[in-house]
């Protein structure tokens, strides 16, 4: 099975040239990017989103540190360079 790949422009936050030299293969690291989109990120947005409505400020710095550390590792590394 054959990932769809998309042109990203310079405004998005993923560095796809340093993740696909890391990762080896555009395979490998869109197969890691749609696992890390479905898996942490969709549900740790979530979690942040409830930890605002309820002015949980700890989990929202657990949430933020938890989404950070994962664009690092998805090489997202416009997200975590911020």
């Amino acid at each position: 099975m054959s990932i769809p790949k998309f042109e990203l422009d310079k405004s998005t936050p993923i560095d796809t040239e340093k993740a696909t030299s890391f990762f080896g293969s555009e395979d490998t690291y869109f197969r890691l990017l749609e696992q890390y989109e479905d898996i942490s990120l969709l549900s740790d947005l979530e979690k942040c989103a409830e930890a605002i409505n309820q002015l949980d400020y700890n989990q929202v710095k657990e949430r933020i540190h938890s989404i950070k550390g994962a664009s690092a590792y998805a090489g997202a590394s416009r997200i975590t360079d911020h």
